[in-house]
């Protein structure tokens, strides 16, 4: 079966990896789109794994917030130009949107979550963790996330306390830069 370059063009779109690779997947698999995907996902998963031992210290902190849950994470990868990276701040932020169904406390990662870590990967080529992550649930819940995705904060009180008092508090909380509470 002859391959397109239109073909191949709109699979590097999808998973972001490169042309050559991209042909051979829809060549070794005639074609279908969804083989490929999972092909190329599988070879390129073993090669991160190689990455595995690489440092993982710089990336972005994401926070999500429902009606009554906020959830923090922090994705780390090897170099901070990844760390604002816009597919990388992405993930972390649908990441954090699903942590918003974990219970409360630390986060654990789940399928989910390690798959959208898992394209990462593959797609940037480098090594990228969750680092640490939390969800609060109840009460009065603030948060505040700097525009550097480097520093946040995340609050749960009790009583009626304004949107601005919590975003306050937060802003104050990461500017003290206070250890890690959980």
């Amino acid at each position: 079966m002859a391959i397109s370059a239109k073909d191949v063009m709109t699979l590097r779109q999808r998973t972001g990896v490169g042309m050559m690779e991209c042909k051979a997947a829809l060549e070794e698999t005639q074609g279908d789109f969804d083989a490929a995907i999972e092909m190329l996902r599988e070879k390129l998963k073993g090669d991160m794994e190689e990455r595995s031992d690489r440092q993982a210290s710089e990336g972005a902190i994401a926070i999500a917030r429902d009606d009554g849950s906020v959830a923090m994470i922090e994705l780390l990868s090897e170099t901070d130009f990844t760390g604002r990276n816009e597919s990388f701040l992405a993930g972390a932020e649908k990441i954090a949107q699903i942590a918003l169904a974990c219970d409360d406390g630390e986060v654990t990662l789940n399928s989910e979550m390690e798959s959208i870590v898992d394209d990462l990967r593959i797609t940037i080529k480098e090594n990228i963790t969750v680092g640490r992550g939390i969800k609060y649930s109840g009460g009065t819940l603030g948060s505040y996330l700097h525009h550097n995705h480097k520093i946040g904060a995340i609050i749960q009180g009790e009583g009626d306390m304004s949107e601005d008092l919590l975003r306050g508090l937060c802003q104050h909380i990461a500017a003290a830069v206070p250890p890690l509470v959980p």
